[in-house]
């Protein structure tokens, strides 16, 4: 009977190990993966919001608004609404546009930067909270900006007035 309990337990027998060391390295691998899906969608969001920039600079120095609207927020609303549907929730989305010129007025061939920004992208914000073994992971802010050069005057008010209401100013 002792030969056959003897038999039957061997000192040394590595069976399971291969699942507890899986089981050890699962979270990390899982927070790797996680980590690499949450980095494309906030680089995703980054080159969404310089083609917003640039399509708002270049309806900008036209002078006009994708949709038609008017009224001084008209084109950064348009611009708004075109990152709804690539960005989810645009509230935290900010559209401004500044006209550098020493003099403070805005002019033909005086450049024009408009610039996208959300403030408050969340990292790891697919796992909930964003929190990740009791560390608070920070938002960040993601900016993208575009500059053209004017080619219709800014007029602020008038049947001419301009749907954006820029910042003049000698730098942006």
């Amino acid at each position: 009977m002792l030969r056959s309990i003897r038999s039957t337990v061997r000192l040394g027998d590595e069976g399971g190990v291969a699942i507890v060391e899986f089981a050890l390295v699962l979270p990390l691998l899982l927070l790797l993966f996680l980590g690499m899906l949450d980095f494309g969608r906030a680089f995703n969001y980054w080159l969404t919001e310089n083609h917003l920039a640039n399509e708002a600079a270049r309806w900008a120095i036209v002078g006009r608004s994708p949709d038609g609207q008017t009224g001084a927020n008209a084109l950064a609303n348009a611009i708004k609404n075109q990152a709804g549907s690539t960005m989810g929730d645009v509230s935290s989305l900010a559209v401004t546009f500044c006209i550098t010129d020493a003099s403070g007025t805005a002019k033909p061939g005086d450049p024009i930067t408009a610039t996208v920004s959300r403030a408050n992208y969340q990292w790891l914000g697919i796992l909930g909270s964003g929190a990740l073994f009791g560390l608070r992971l920070s938002p960040t802010g993601l900016t993208a900006k575009a500059t053209m050069k004017l080619e219709a005057p800014y007029s602020a008010s008038g049947a001419s007035a301009s749907p954006y209401t820029p910042t003049v100013s000698a730098s942006c």
